[in-house]
């Protein structure tokens, strides 16, 4: 008898000992689903939070007439021709604007457009349009947007306004913009501008796109040629890239222009030279101060 219990108790212990052996398993399988059921939420969550990389339009929009009076006409006050007539103000639809459509975000949608409105139409652009031209050949104006390129985190819109029909006198800016913010990112932004960098630009052979070498040479001559030696340049040519001094108040350059090779560089073409500095991507990739743009999608202006 006494065997029997002894033969029964080891059963149950084997029995109890099975189900101890069960119960790890059955949390570890509860756990498992919890985990898959975590991950998925997660990823979900992820995907609303990455900046979104859609397919956009850029259309042009029309100013308002109150807009047209306030910086438009201005530029063409007190401008008589040969006869002594005013000149006939250029149309309404010649200052059309650069416009985004197609985002799901409209609240970041409209702060970009707000930002691309606001950096061509304001006194600092328009102020003098007509300032060093010839009288008699500008009865006419227009703003033109070639080449814009876009990808999920940067859009740049060059911006030209043309101030004679033969397109021989101009000025340039453009507005490059953070497609996460909406704000208007300068040339500072996006290079880091130091004396490393002016002096490759002045000394260093390819450093930039110049096939006929005539912006080397304007820049040799101007910078260089005769000129305080070479820290004594490139510090002054960094100061006609930045625009002010080592410790004086940051100038918000915006003399410059995405290309999905490089960026171009237009402050000597508004100066009264017609010489853009074009810098490759790959002389850049130790400068930039944001991921390179070259698989970037360029956009063609819906008219």
């Amino acid at each position: 008898m006494r065997k029997i219990h002894i033969k029964v108790i080891s059963i149950l212990v084997m029995i109890l000992m099975m189900l101890t052996s069960c119960a790890p398993r059955e949390d570890k399988v509860i756990n498992n689903n919890l985990e898959k059921q975590d991950i998925e939420t997660n990823t979900d969550k992820l995907k609303q939070e990455e900046p979104l990389n859609q397919s956009i339009e850029v259309s042009l929009k029309s100013i308002s007439q109150e807009e047209y009076d306030k910086w438009v006409v201005p530029g063409y006050d007190d401008y008589y021709d040969p006869n002594g007539e005013l000149y006939q103000l250029p149309e309404l639809k010649a200052f059309d604007y650069p416009c985004v459509e197609g985002m799901k975000d409209n609240e970041l949608q409209n702060k970009i457009n707000e930002t691309i409105k606001t950096a061509i139409f304001n006194e600092k652009f328009f102020s003098g349009p007509m300032c060093g031209v010839e009288i008699e050949t500008t009865p006419w104006s227009e703003v033109d947007f070639p080449g814009i390129i876009y990808n999920k985190e940067i859009l740049s819109i060059p911006i030209v306004l043309y101030w004679n029909r033969e397109k021989a006198y101009y000025k340039s800016i453009s507005v490059t913009i953070d497609m996460k913010t909406g704000e208007r990112l300068f040339l500072e932004d996006i290079i880091n501008l130091t004396e490393e960098f002016s002096s490759k630009l002045l000394y260093e052979e390819d450093f930039l796109e110049d096939k006929e070498g005539e912006v080397k040479d304007y820049l040799y001559n101007y910078y260089v040629k005769d000129k305080s030696p070479q820290s004594g340049s490139s510090k002054w040519f960094l100061f006609e890239l930045r625009g002010y001094w080592e410790g004086d108040k940051k100038i918000e350059c915006d003399y410059f222009y995405l290309t999905k090779k490089g960026i171009v560089i237009t402050k000597f073409s508004n100066s009264g030279f017609p010489e853009d500095i074009n810098i490759p991507l790959e002389s850049l990739k130790n400068f930039l101060k944001i991921q390179s743009w070259d698989k970037s999608e360029t956009l063609q202006l819906q008219k």
